[in-house]
């Protein structure tokens, strides 16, 4: 099995997979990298009776395989091809020892490769009772996961249990994870020179107060208290010389909570500073993303953990984590997040071990077998 895992995942790692930039050249050749992509995806069920399907989702494109027609399957495995920007190198996988490298081997293209390799050997298994199993792979969780929120609220994709192998790294189970609400903000202004501002509006000031009145709300926390709330400036765009006033100023803002209360909290004292600003100041685009829950002791659950354990020989862990998931869109599904020993995701130094893909792939089909146990 590992051999089948170096290939394929050296194979999708050298796919420049990346999510949306502002560079529209750039994105004209990752979108053809997404094609490239599902085109080497397919080919890997082309003389299987594995069902592989392109769905169009929010204006994107999705790829199922499963081994049975229905939009409701007994077990869902979701994982996304799309990944963050990264150096030349990076897109060459290398390998020392058991230890991989490259972009996406960690998060999260080394957990597809595992996944892929279980539908492939689902082919091979000869029971009428196997459950209905289907590999759900998204194009945009790392921007938003438009498409995956598409599938549930849009086509109702309705899964009975689903593994999300995106995050509890060292075989750690999440229970929790924190929500994500992230705005993009525009301002616009009269420009001047900036010897004569009365003439101008500067369009960066309002933005500017906004941050900081947030700021007042939500000061700046020590990340390891998980429970609490936490924003980021993550971008600010404005102006092009220190003599103008500048007429146009975009603004981008990440906030993490472990709650509804907290979520409240912060849309009230958005809109407050939002209406208290003498300038309008308009919101371009939210990205919504739900806190996650997961009971680690619902039955099938259970069931799933316990393959696991049997084949990497130790007890799981169970943690809270801070980043957000395509797992948030299933808190009313019983959803497992978890994967072996990666490392360093979204860094140059991103990596995964050979045997924890191995090992999960023989978990989930351990799994798979004793389904109707």
């Amino acid at each position: 099995m590992k051999t089948d895992i170096i290939e394929v995942l050296t194979k999708l790692v050298s796919f420049q997979t990346v999510s949306a930039t502002s560079d529209q050249e750039k994105n004209a050749f990752h979108a053809q990298q997404f094609v490239e992509a599902h085109e080497y995806i397919k080919h890997l069920f082309q003389d299987t009776p594995l069902i592989v399907e392109t769905i169009e989702t929010a204006g994107k494109k999705t790829l199922t395989v499963s081994n049975k027609k229905t939009i409701a399957p007994d077990i869902a495995m979701i994982v996304h091809l799309d990944v963050v920007p990264a150096g030349e190198s990076l897109w060459t996988m290398r390998q020392e020892g058991d230890r991989l490298f490259g972009r996406g081997v960690s998060d999260m293209k080394g957990s597809i490769t595992a996944c892929l390799i279980v539908m492939r050997e689902l082919v091979k298994m000869k029971s009428n009772d196997l459950p209905s199993v289907m590999l759900i792979i998204t194009p945009d969780e790392e921007i938003g996961g438009a498409s995956m929120k598409f599938l549930r609220d849009k086509l109702k994709y309705s899964p009975q249990f689903v593994l999300c192998p995106d995050g509890g790294y060292g075989w750690k189970m999440v229970t929790n994870a924190k929500g994500c609400l992230q705005f993009h903000f525009q301002t616009t202004g009269k420009s001047a020179h900036a010897s004569r501002l009365a003439e101008g509006v500067n369009a960066a000031e309002p933005l500017i107060e906004l941050y900081q009145q947030l700021r007042r709300v939500f000061p700046h926390q020590n990340e390891a208290a998980w429970e609490t709330t936490t924003f980021n400036l993550g971008a600010f765009h404005t102006g092009q010389a220190a003599n103008q006033v500048p007429d146009l100023a975009e603004m981008k803002l990440d906030f993490r909570f472990t709650n509804q209360s907290e979520r409240a909290l912060i849309e009230k004292e958005l809109q407050s500073a939002i209406n208290a600003s003498p300038l309008e100041i308009k919101t371009l685009s939210v990205v919504d993303g739900h806190f996650f829950e997961s009971n680690p002791n619902h039955q099938i659950t259970k069931k799933f953990l316990y393959c696991v354990e049997k084949v990497i020989g130790k007890q799981i862990e169970f943690v809270k984590e801070y980043g957000a998931s395509d797992a948030r869109f299933f808190t009313d599904v019983p959803t497992v997040v978890l994967i072996g020993d990666g490392k360093y995701h979204h860094s140059s130094k991103e990596e995964m071990s050979l045997t924890s893909l191995e090992q999960y792939a023989e978990a989930v089909l351990t799994f798979i077998k004793s389904y109707r146990q």
